[in-house]
């Protein structure tokens, strides 16, 4: 099965940057053992320009994604613990309203300077397939917040539902 990182969209330049938030929260925090650590409602202030968009996903500080990936991931996922996010802008007048996913803890790559499962050299981090089996989603490092894998088909079904404001850059794999 194939696997992709979930990031937020490079074309969105003009995106909310939300401070303040790690004055409420811990990073450390952003696990399945902590997440009763972090308040289920968190409000911070947004700061964005005039024509700012809200893309489905947000990667700068940390992942925070929209309802309607919330829905996708939740498919897939009911045992999901999602943190409501609503970031304001007073300036602008304008809300965003997001959620932080809290996904399992995977320690999944290889060693760095393994081969792929072709043997030849292969650029950026391999997974390991015993690690993912079975996984739809999970966060691939504990101290990587901002980091979301996702298997095909959940990347499949973010684009049937037009979700198309992401990147998805697939991860090698050995065998998985």
């Amino acid at each position: 099965m194939e696997y992709f990182f979930l990031e937020q969209d490079p074309r969105h330049a003009n995106f909310p940057v939300l401070t303040g938030l790690f004055h409420i929260l811990d990073k450390r925090d952003i696990n399945c053992e902590n997440a009763h650590k972090i308040p289920d409602d968190i409000i911070v202030y947004a700061k964005c320009g005039a024509d700012c968009d809200a893309p489905s996903v947000l990667t700068h500080d940390l992942l925070l994604i929209s309802e309607s990936v919330k829905d996708v991931l939740l498919f897939y996922n009911e045992d999901l613990i999602l943190k409501n996010v609503a970031a304001i802008d007073y300036e602008r007048n304008r809300q965003f309203i997001y959620f932080l996913p809290i996904f399992e803890c995977v320690e999944c790559f290889e060693p760095s300077g393994e081969r792929g499962a072709v043997g030849a050299e292969t650029p950026g981090p391999v997974l390991r397939s015993e690690a993912v089996r079975g996984k739809s989603m999970f966060r691939p490092n504990r101290d990587a917040p901002q980091k979301a894998v996702i298997r095909l088909d959940v990347a499949e079904s973010l684009m049937r539902r037009g979700i198309t404001d992401i990147k998805l850059t697939r991860i090698a794999g050995d065998r998985v």
